[in-house]
């Protein structure tokens, strides 16, 4: 529900907008990903395909701003699918990325609205794969989320809708918003989330949920080193794929929390008229029991690990239209059997042409 009066607020303040003089901009962008890739599962033979990946994924921005600062910005994206060697891989979609209002006060900034949580605020440039900067494979990402946040200087302390997910299809009540907190200091920030709810289904439990992450962007002579990591508790719901970083709930109802963490580090340096890039990222969880994910070897707890190696090279080729060509590779393995281990290579490029 708070979301729905979260839009009417925004959208009666767009309305106003002309009456409040504000100065209203539009832009955005069409993005297209041709890729080859490579899959290997255990020690099968690999399967190589090539896909027109997010054609049409486009976004619309739209941006008012008033005399003392203070902004409206709303964003939207829209696809109208894929081209897949083996078959249509999606059928096209549209949806709200950002729709939110920043106001300048003399105690700082207030903005609330759907928009990026201050979770760990900092992408690898890591393309292919629709976009996936490294999400999940040493990326946490908090998500674009409705929210308010108070913004005083470095801090940002925001108060968050949280994403109760339920874990053994009981229903799930929230006991408290998610809380998280950013202080940038220099060229390093430090992040934080908490949020905790309780699931009622056979037996009623609490699940608590933290994240802890840091990253640093370092001039290294000509190149510019980004270093991230992480750490944290059940982080399931901080979009690392996958059900290995969720508890395990035992027939009692005790809840057995998944610890995790990852990071990455990514080099960048002018070559020629482009950028070159190079980054390695990784995301480890712990398995919270022995035998809760039911492979591997049942005599310790298990691991999974999950990685991205990536390099590409961004030209622009005029002032709103560039090309990235980009080699990645992903692999994904739950315990030590080769049997259990994804490895995905792509090859393709990333074309995109923006406007203002």
């Amino acid at each position: 529900m708070r979301k729905y009066v979260l839009g009417v607020v925004l959208g009666a303040m767009l309305v106003a907008g002309p009456a409040l003089a504000m100065k209203w901009s539009f832009s955005g962008s069409f993005r297209v990903d041709p890729t080859f890739m490579s899959t290997k599962v255990g020690t099968t033979d690999a399967v190589t395909s090539f896909a027109i990946v997010d054609p049409g994924n486009s976004r619309f921005r739209l941006k008012g701003v008033m005399d003392d600062g203070s902004y409206l910005y709303f964003e939207v994206k829209a696809t109208y699918g894929a081209w897949h060697s083996a078959g249509a891989i999606n059928t096209g979609s549209w949806g709200l990325r950002h729709a939110y209002a920043l106001i300048n006060t003399p105690m700082g900034k207030v903005k609330f609205g759907h928009t990026w949580s201050v979770l760990d605020f900092v992408f690898a440039n890591q393309r292919l794969n629709h976009d996936l900067s490294g999400i999940g494979y040493g990326k946490l990402y908090g998500g674009r989320v409705w929210e308010v946040v108070f913004c005083k200087g470095p801090a940002k302390v925001a108060i968050v809708e949280p994403k109760a997910v339920a874990l053994t299809g009981g229903n799930t009540k929230v006991k408290m918003p998610k809380i998280e907190a950013a202080f940038s200091f220099g060229p390093a920030n430090v992040s934080f989330a908490y949020n905790s709810y309780t699931e009622e289904s056979t037996d009623t439990f609490t699940v608590s949920t933290f994240a802890l992450a840091a990253f640093a962007g370092l001039p290294l002579g000509p190149a510019k080193v980004i270093v991230n990591g992480y750490y944290g508790s059940n982080l399931f719901i901080y979009c690392c794929q996958g059900g290995y970083h969720a508890p395990y709930v035992d027939t009692t109802g005790t809840v057995n929390n998944a610890s995790g963490m990852g990071g990455f580090v990514q080099v960048m340096a002018q070559a020629g008229k482009g950028l070159f890039t190079a980054g390695l990222g990784m995301d480890i969880a712990s398995e919270p029991v022995k035998d809760a994910w039911a492979v591997g070897d049942s005599t310790k707890t298990d691991k999974a690990t999950k990685m991205v190696l990536f390099a590409n090279y961004k030209l622009n080729l005029t002032k709103s239209f560039y090309i990235q060509p980009e080699f990645s590779m992903f692999t994904d393995k739950v315990g030590d059997k080769e049997a259990n281990k994804t490895t995905k290579t792509l090859f393709g490029v990333h074309l995109q042409w923006d406007w203002k």
